[in-house]
């Protein structure tokens, strides 16, 4: 399980001095999932230097926290989560695949495949070597309990293959599943939610 604390953060930064970590002034998630000015700013809850970058962990806290436990009827909806349905964007807010594909390593490997990220919604992995366009994050929808970074692969692998074009990725999954629960899941580069 991480633990997330202000220490362990701020000695992630300074371990890694030539991290730039971009600036979220005025830019938050909406209930919509896109930017909204007044929704309050995800907040930083874990970082750790790691294969010569960042590996950043925030959550969103205006967004529900959704436990599948709770007793609910099934629906359609229900039928379909898991089927990942992809989209691709090939303009807004693309990040470097070199960038995701590192995400992707950090994620699978075995000491952090099963680590909780519940509650929070989002990941991201920043290159120290990498001036512009430095960050990839993934992004989902909700605040969901029992999720694990595992989890994050049934979209995360397709979005970074199906959607990589000139190096570069954006893309949105919708009914993918999470721990029981169905949620939009992004990846861009950028880590307040998805880019459309």
């Amino acid at each position: 399980m991480l633990v997330p604390t202000t220490f362990l953060a701020a000695l992630a930064l300074l371990a890694a001095p030539a991290v730039a970590v971009p600036s979220m002034a005025g830019a938050s998630v909406g209930a919509d999932g896109l930017a909204a000015r007044d929704a309050p700013l995800p907040k930083l809850v874990y970082a750790e230097a790691i294969n010569g970058g960042l590996w950043t962990i925030y959550d969103d806290e205006s967004k529900p926290l959704l436990n599948v436990t709770d007793n609910k009827p099934a629906s359609t909806l229900d039928r379909r989560c898991g089927s990942n349905n992809i989209a691709c964007d090939y303009v807004n807010f693309r990040a470097n695949s070199r960038i995701c594909g590192a995400l992707m390593d950090i994620m699978g490997d075995p000491q952090n495949i099963a680590r909780s990220v519940a509650p929070w919604t989002e990941q991201c992995f920043t290159a120290t070597n990498v001036q512009d366009n430095n960050m990839c994050c993934i992004t989902w929808s909700q605040r969901v309990a029992g999720l694990t970074v595992g989890m994050l692969f049934g979209a995360a692998g397709p979005m970074l293959s199906r959607c990589s074009r000139d190096e570069l990725v954006s893309a949105r999954a919708t009914d993918v599943d999470l721990a029981g629960t169905c949620a939009v899941q992004c990846m861009s580069n950028r880590n307040s939610g998805c880019s459309w």
